[in-house]
């Protein structure tokens, strides 16, 4: 137990091995974190003893993260790009996966004035305010189901107005919304009374609405990027509501999402309101890639029709209490060539503690990668539709990138002649030995 008087390191050390023993993956980490957090101090550079209150903090806060409570949300912010985020129960922390999508999308909006931004499910808004802080001029809605979640996420796009440590101001810009000579759009009813009423500055937009229902109030065809990192392989209505396979946001396909993975629902519920050159990149659960069933069909559907541009594995483990790896599915409404590309960047990280981390070259290196579309051996491939219907529809990085083989590259010929040169030394021993033991023996 953390107790008055303790040594920083002492009590460090002791409450690691608690969090070690009811299974914390990172107990080290989290441990140094748990003590900034109930001291204010960096364990590596205090030597001062702990006072009752401090200790009794560092317990508190040691008893929640042995109990699996995650460490973002004792902490109550978690760091993203350029500023910290708000977060807490309800909300999903800011994860590097994130960090890829908002670069990567944000290089399809060059040369767009003010391009209309949606981030679905947006629980954080970290994907909006990621667009946002590589693309100022974009004019970013963030939609929130959760009455949780939109705590965050309203307070996140008011306080992303300053960096870190709020040390940093105008990190971003505010929205469209809120700007007396902002550009005029017609963003449905929601928002254009949002628009018309006083409210506070925020760099995207905060609506806390259900995003199949709020969409109905949007025009449709006139969003340029749509961003979204979707519950993962949830159920919904699907083939229990008759009227969703006449529906044109499903329809096309010709067939619906199973009930109990509603994955490429939200894809084509996406895909269904972007402008003519409009883009959507969307973060998936790997199953949605290769499942069989209706979830073929639609992506047979996406394929032929030539709306998906590119598939990115991104690395297992990056995360907090899963190794599960996503993948980034982008998709775009108009495309030059009937083409695909896949990037495997399931070996661009850094191991941190228990976790792997994407660096800023890491990120650098995949984003360079969508935007130049050039065959890299063993890192992306651009590759013709029809083979990936000669694969049936798969969409697994793996099919298409080459893993490259990093075994020792054997000369069986030299090896051979090695062999021969230890028999023969072999034999040369076993002769000189046969000559000593002949001269014991005459002895």
């Amino acid at each position: 137990m953390v107790s008055e008087a303790m040594l920083p390191r002492a009590a460090v050390r002791e409450v690691e091995q608690r969090l070690t023993a009811a299974g914390c993956p990172d107990a080290d980490f989290d441990a140094r974190e748990l003590f900034r957090l109930a001291t204010g101090r960096d364990v590596r550079l205090s030597d001062r003893p702990l006072t009752a209150e401090q200790a009794a903090a560092l317990e508190v806060l040691c008893t929640r993260r042995a109990a699996r409570e995650p460490l973002q949300y004792l902490c109550g912010s978690w760091s993203f790009l350029d500023f910290e985020l708000a977060v807490g129960p309800g909300v999903l922390c800011p994860r590097a996966d994130t960090e890829v999508v908002a670069q990567a999308a944000a290089e399809t909006l060059a040369g767009i004035a003010a391009p209309r931004v949606l981030d679905l499910c947006a629980g954080t808004g970290c994907l909006g305010l990621g667009v946002k802080r590589f693309c100022p001029a974009a004019q970013v809605t963030c939609v929130e189901k959760s009455p949780e979640a939109f705590v965050y996420l309203e307070k996140n796009a008011r306080c992303a107005l300053t960096g870190q440590g709020r040390q940093t101001e105008n990190v971003l810009e505010p929205s469209a919304l809120e700007q007396a000579d902002a550009p005029t759009f017609d963003w449905g009813p929601a928002l254009n009374a949002l628009r018309a009423g006083r409210k506070p500055a925020y760099a995207v937009q905060p609506v806390q609405a259900d995003l199949f229902t709020y969409w109905e109030t949007l025009p449709e065809g006139q969003l340029e990027l749509i961003v979204s990192n979707p519950p993962y392989s949830i159920r919904w209505e699907g083939s229990d509501n008759a009227t969703l396979i006449n529906d044109p946001r499903f329809s096309p396909a010709g067939v619906l999402a199973p009930k109990s993975k509603a994955d490429l629902a939200f894809i084509m519920h996406s895909l269904s309101w972007l402008a003519t050159d409009g883009t959507a990149a969307i973060v998936c659960f790997p199953g949605v890639m290769y499942r069989g069933g209706a979830e073929k069909k639609i992506r047979q559907y996406l394929i032929d029709n030539n709306f998906i541009d590119c598939i990115i594995q991104l690395p297992g483990n990056l995360f907090f209490g899963t190794s599960i790896a996503t993948c980034i599915m982008v998709l775009k409404k108009s495309k030059a060539e009937n083409k695909t590309l896949f990037v495997d960047a399931s070996k661009e990280f850094v191991k941190v503690t228990n976790n792997n981390k994407l660096t800023e070259d890491n990120i650098a290196k995949i984003v360079a990668s969508f935007v130049d579309r050039e065959d890299k051996d063993y890192f992306c491939r651009l590759v013709p539709n029809d083979e990936i219907a000669t694969q049936d529809y798969n969409l697994s990085v793996s099919t298409y990138v080459e893993q490259e083989d990093t075994r020792e590259v054997i000369n069986i010929t030299e090896l051979n002649a090695e062999i021969k040169r230890i028999v023969a030394r072999e034999q040369v021993l076993r002769d000189e030995i046969d000559k000593i033991i002949a001269e014991i023996e005459v002895n």
